[in-house]
């Protein structure tokens, strides 16, 4: 690098770049969901758009998954209830894949199995 102002715009244009792939992934998110809005999928058992609910059976908890083929990883309050979005290619969504309302399945969280029932899916 020949002065300071090299250093700058080299990682100027790093951010740029990472920015970019950023908005990408997230416009891809948005037109999924549009996707969503306007045509509502018939959802029978786990699968891309499903609200898949289940029951933790150790300690009665119960959570909502809401499984996409695009994003995830945040929550989301709706009518009181909080709803957590997966990507269907996430290790915890894998599991549900396919399921109907009274499967049991295991899953790891945070290095624990955890034995869960579906208690419905729409």
């Amino acid at each position: 690098m020949a002065s300071r102002y090299d250093t700058f715009k080299e990682e100027a244009q790093y951010l740029a770049g990472g920015f970019a792939a950023q908005l990408a992934k997230l416009e891809k998110t948005l037109d999924t969901l549009k996707s969503i809005k306007n045509y509502p999928p018939t959802v029978t058992k786990g699968s891309g758009y499903a609200i898949v609910e289940v029951e933790n059976l150790d300690d009665g908890l119960r959570t909502k998954y809401f499984l996409l083929p695009a994003g995830g990883g945040n929550t989301y309050k709706v009518d009181e209830e909080e709803i957590m979005t997966l990507s269907i290619n996430a290790p915890l969504a894998r599991p549900f894949i396919g399921s109907i309302a009274g499967d049991e399945v295991e899953v790891k969280i945070q290095e624990t199995m955890r034995r869960l029932r579906v208690v419905s899916v729409t």
